[in-house]
């Protein structure tokens, strides 16, 4: 599996270290897959939200992801830099419709979910995002799961604010590799996990030791 995460400027520092981390310790537990930071051109180093500066391992497109997480960072404050700015803009929207179109899975941290709204991707669908903006989420079309810390649609998968981007890398980790190198991770990192999450089977509790 090769999971790469979308850097952007102003994206949010642990929206995009926090799944790297996850997905980083689970390939050295044995998950079979691939993590890399990416930017959507040449770019290769972005500044974060909060100022720091984080270097991508290549461009987007150098290998076809099978899953490509969009942190998120600078909705709320219409930031000159970060999701709301990519929003006006329309490229890094562009670039997730024709993944998605592709075949990869999407996957929308904090308000990295309203880029993925904003992309088309979410119309009529169950997504949640940052509290503070699910009425905006719910405005591009998407249905707000304000109940739910994760929302697994599938091909289209998004989480509430912050920290919950661990509980995003975890569940997947759980979901495609077994929940016993999701607790493995989650013991490594020294993480409680949170949830609940929602499926299409609907809500389930989520605790450091998987039912």
């Amino acid at each position: 599996m090769n999971i790469e995460i979308l850097l952007f400027q102003g994206c949010d520092e642990i929206d995009a270290i926090g799944p790297f981390e996850v997905f980083a310790n689970a390939k050295a537990l044995g998950a079979e897959l691939d993590v890399a930071l990416t930017t959507e051109n040449a770019v290769s180093q972005v500044t974060g939200a909060n100022g720091a500066s984080i270097v991508a391992h290549r461009g987007w497109g150098a290998e076809r992801a099978d899953l490509l997480i969009v942190p998120g960072g600078g909705w709320g404050n219409r930031a000159p830099e970060g999701t709301w700015a990519e929003v006006q803009k329309g490229t890094l929207t562009a670039l997730l419709t024709e993944a998605h179109g592709a075949g990869t899975a999407i996957a929308g941290v904090c308000t990295g979910a309203m880029v993925v709204a904003s992309a088309g991707l979410l119309d009529g669908r169950p997504a949640v995002t940052h509290r503070s903006a699910l009425e905006h989420l719910q405005a591009k079309g998407a249905r707000p799961m304000g109940e739910a810390r994760v929302v697994d649609d599938g091909d289209v998968i998004t989480c509430g604010g912050v920290t919950a981007a661990l509980d995003l890398a975890l569940w997947i980790v759980q979901r495609d590799f077994g929940a016993e190198i999701a607790d493995d991770v989650a013991t490594e990192i020294e993480y409680e996990r949170r949830g609940p999450v929602w499926t299409r089977g609907g809500l389930r509790e989520i605790s450091s030791v998987a039912a």
